[in-house]
């Protein structure tokens, strides 16, 4: 293993706000500036990204999530312990993230070691449009800049 760092931005970019993750991404890994440090923007799920992500240390995943009571642009910095682990599915592809890692560790797959999740609270995830709303508009900048300022004291602190 690597110590690349992926990051990986999830999301549906015909969805509105869906798609905050996908842009977040593009716009932390222009400005992290790691050496070893690249990017994917992805709109599949499941065991879909399991090929994607092998070979790196570390992983960082950004993606969209609407909650009862959160405030949009609200991010929460999740570990995979705090994912729903669902053992049914109906199919592959509706295997979580939680899973999607299990199983590649289970088959012997090169996974990250190390993986941080963000989720930034959304607006409209549900509506077809290829823009994110006006209040994420807004918001974005300052959402990047809180997750690069979390993301350059993990990399120092990994030192």
């Amino acid at each position: 293993m690597s110590n690349k760092t992926l990051i990986l931005g999830l999301g549906n970019s015909i969805l509105r706000d869906d798609r905050i993750g996908l842009d977040v991404a593009r716009l932390v890994q222009k400005e992290l500036k790691l050496v070893d440090c690249n990017l994917m923007e992805s709109q599949l799920v499941g065991t879909n990204i399991l090929d994607f992500i092998c070979g790196y240390k570390t992983l960082i995943v950004i993606d969209s999530i609407k909650t009862e009571n959160g405030k949009d642009g609200d991010i929460y910095q999740l570990s995979l312990d705090d994912l729903p682990k669902q053992k049914r599915m109906n199919s592959p592809h509706n295997v979580g993230l939680y899973w999607t890692i299990q199983m590649g560790r289970k088959l012997g797959m090169d996974v990250p070691d190390i993986i941080r999740i963000y989720a930034i609270e959304v607006n409209d995830p549900f509506n077809f449009g290829e823009e994110l709303t006006d209040t994420m508009k807004k918001l974005l900048p300052k959402i990047v800049e809180n997750i690069l300022e979390k993301e350059k004291t993990l990399c120092m602190s990994s030192i």
